[in-house]
């Protein structure tokens, strides 16, 4: 009997036990409802799906005899973090779904899942060698999404999934769908599938500008999607569905080889030394042979590598440092500039920027944002330009509108900024024609050397 309610590789609970202890917490809310009107009101019981994060990778390098031993220890070590009346079940894989006890307060979830996500960071040994793991969750709530163990499961997986393609190492609870959305992302997955052998998508180019003249420097590369009958997809809906996909790999390869190739043409063309900045989604950038790819790309389009900036989330390289650093150190092996995107919004620890082999720092827009009226904003973005500049790195602004905003990046010595106070993203042909028509921003102030 214990053989069918119990799973062999980690001898933890299956999927079968899951149901029965399901209704014994549904058994236990029942009882608490009927002496309590607040437990009758807002009592609810918790589903977490969780899933290691990479485990596929783990196994190429410790092989699956390596990978179930991991297994068997996260298993004992998540069985452990928990306290005795949560339950916590092998799903399949690298899947565990956890049951807790009925609650009234969704604080008690975090608490859980933070606890355990701190302690399955910590190092596991394994054939004499640490392995760092992160994992992911997904929450669902009964009775609120759903009154089925089943559906539950369901719902607290697609949690973490949306959770896995934003990267890993998180959590989320789930956020239901009409069923007239999920219609439209089902057409949008499928259309996407078609886009980039119809040709659909086409490059944006935004201008960065140096401070020091006002001459345009570069361009970071921006994706966009002209559907034959929905006309222009905004990125934001369709690179997560990308992602979760895997799109992201050929399109961000199109992205890659399109950016290339425009910007070696600029110099045939005599439009000047442009850096081309492409961004590198998380999927992109854990892709074992992405610096072949890159390779390829460059010895193909005859784009020289300095040209080339690879523009990567801080929350992206802090998410698992041990893989990213070695991977950057390879990119950086190949000529091309690493340039840390939206900065400040994340985790922006000194140690890390020190670890990291990268040249650029990019500020985001949220602090750029009204600087002339917001003090700490202000604060925060010349102390990071500071920081910046003692570690060697040159520093661009994005997202600035204003001349107040330009001014005061001025001030800080800011070396470059993009956004539309200068210039909005434009297709090919007319970043073309302002580059060739000389357009330059307006430098009020000396920047000093």
């Amino acid at each position: 009997n214990q053989l069918i309610y119990q799973d062999s590789p980690t001898n933890l609970p299956n999927r079968l036990s899951l149901l029965e202890y399901f209704q014994q917490m549904l058994d236990k809310l029942s009882l608490l409802s009927v002496a309590d009107q607040n437990w009758q009101q807002n009592g609810m019981i918790p589903i977490i799906y969780l899933g290691i994060d990479r485990l596929g990778r783990i196994n190429d390098i410790l092989g699956y005899e390596g990978g179930d031993s991991l297994l068997k220890a996260v298993a004992e070590r998540s069985r452990k973090s928990l306290a005795s009346e949560h339950i916590i079940t092998h799903i399949n894989g690298n899947q565990f779904a956890i049951l807790l006890q009925p609650i009234l307060d969704k604080q008690q979830i975090k608490t859980v899942i933070e606890k355990l996500q701190q302690q399955i960071s910590d190092p596991f040994v394994l054939t004499n060698r640490e392995v760092f793991i992160t994992v992911s969750a997904g929450i669902s709530l009964y009775p609120q999404d759903g009154r089925d163990i089943q559906h539950l499961l369901r719902e607290a997986k697609q949690a973490m999934n949306q959770v896995k393609q934003q990267g890993g190492n998180d959590y989320s609870f789930y956020i239901p769908t009409s069923e007239h959305e999920l219609s439209e992302r089902i057409d949008l997955e499928v259309a996407l599938r078609y886009a980039l052998e119809r040709e659909e998508f086409e490059l944006y180019y935004q201008p960065q500008v140096s401070l020091k003249t006002g001459n345009i420097i570069g361009a970071e590369a921006l994706i966009r999607w002209k559907h034959p009958q929905k006309g222009m997809i905004s990125p934001i809906k369709f690179i997560p569905i990308a992602e979760e996909t895997g799109l992201i790999e050929p399109i961000g390869e199109w992205v890659l080889s399109q950016a290339c190739q425009h910007s070696k043409a600029w110099r045939s063309q005599g439009l000047g030394n442009l850096r081309v900045a492409v961004n590198l989604s998380g999927r992109q950038f854990q892709t074992p042979n992405l610096c072949q790819k890159l390779m390829e790309i460059l010895l193909s389009t005859g784009c020289e590598p300095d040209y080339l900036e690879l523009e990567l989330t801080e929350s992206l390289l802090i998410r698992d440092p041990e893989l990213s650093i070695p991977q950057l150190q390879a990119l950086k092996a190949l000529g091309v500039t690493i340039a840390i995107d939206d900065f400040g919004t994340g985790y922006s620890s000194l140690n890390y920027l020190q670890k990291f082999p990268f040249d650029v720092l990019k500020i985001d827009q949220s602090f750029v944002r009204n600087l002339h009226t917001n003090k700490i904003n202000a604060a925060i973005t010349q102390s990071l330009i500071s920081m910046a500049h003692l570690l060697n790195l040159k520093v661009i602004a994005e997202g600035v509108e204003t001349q107040e905003e330009l001014n005061i990046l001025q001030g800080f010595q800011c070396d470059e900024i993009q956004g539309y106070l200068f210039s909005r993203p434009l297709n090919l042909e007319d970043f073309q024609t302002l580059v060739k028509s000389g357009s330059q921003l307006n430098i009020s102030q000396p920047h000093p050397s």
